[in-house]
């Protein structure tokens, strides 16, 4: 009788987290319910919705954490502030970013079934690890950008197609470049999305961190609860790095909600 009666709760338990998971509506899977708003590091064109608050929690090597929330006053626009600090996890001296980072983005126009979306904005906080004896992010922040985000359904689902145009300004102005990113998300069932980017680093210097292969990004969503989405990168695929020289992993959580300020 005891095992019966575990196998039926078991069922129950494994049942109840399927039609959770189906349910779910966060910013991932075809059953989404918020646009996604990056590929991987890059913004799209994606926007939170009217007087929704976004807040990203980020976990990465070197025991570092970033904290990072964007707010909707407009339909078209979105405001954040982020931060971010090394060794806040294990060992070693807490290391702060120089000054916080700071983000606009506009939506020009919004997607019709022939012409994309189209988003610019500004963000000055790059990715991965802060580093004070450069005053640099490794990966560079986009600085001033412009991305177009399209979607399409097909046999395995939904699919965002992006591309982007950005200009860093943490360079020195003689080695300050045009960059490109390229970028698909790919949902997963309808809760789960899979999304890859590339970005070009032609705005990378010559003695910079990276070498010329540029650097590809791998990631996966997956939607917890409503407005709750759970994600895991794997990041430079291409061993793009000279510091670390192997594919760097990255958990991240994003919780969005409705807040009229």
């Amino acid at each position: 009788m005891t095992k019966k009666y575990f196998k039926f709760y078991l069922i129950l338990i494994i049942y109840s987290l399927n039609i959770n998971l189906i349910l779910s509506q966060g910013s991932a899977g075809s059953n989404y319910l918020y646009e996604s708003r990056r590929i991987v590091d890059f913004p799209n064109a994606g926007m939170l919705p009217l007087k929704n608050l976004g807040l990203d929690l980020g976990y990465y090597k070197y025991g570092a954490i970033s904290l990072k929330g964007e707010y909707s006053p407009y339909y078209f626009i979105n405001i954040g502030l982020s931060y971010s600090g090394n060794n806040i996890i294990g060992l070693g001296t807490i290391e702060f970013q120089k000054y916080p980072g700071i983000s606009v983005k506009f939506r020009v126009t919004g997607e019709s079934k022939i012409l994309p979306a189209i988003a610019i904005g500004f963000s000055n906080q790059g990715a991965s690890n802060y580093i004070n004896d450069i005053n640099r992010f490794e990966v560079l922040s986009p600085g001033v950008f412009m991305v177009l985000s399209k979607s399409f359904n097909w046999n395995l689902g939904y699919i965002g197609l992006h591309t982007g145009l950005n200009y860093s300004f943490e360079n020195n102005s003689d080695e300050r470049s045009l960059n490109l990113i390229l970028g698909l998300e790919q949902s997963i069932a309808k809760f789960a999305s899979l999304n890859m980017e590339y970005n070009f680093q032609f705005d990378e210097p010559d003695n910079s961190i990276y070498q010329a292969r540029g650097m590809l990004n791998l990631s996966s969503r997956i939607s917890v609860t409503n407005g709750v989405t759970f994600e895991i990168q794997l990041r430079d695929l291409l061993n793009n790095s000279k510091i670390d020289e192997t594919i760097e992993r990255q958990l991240l959580f994003e919780v969005i909600k409705q807040i009229n300020l």
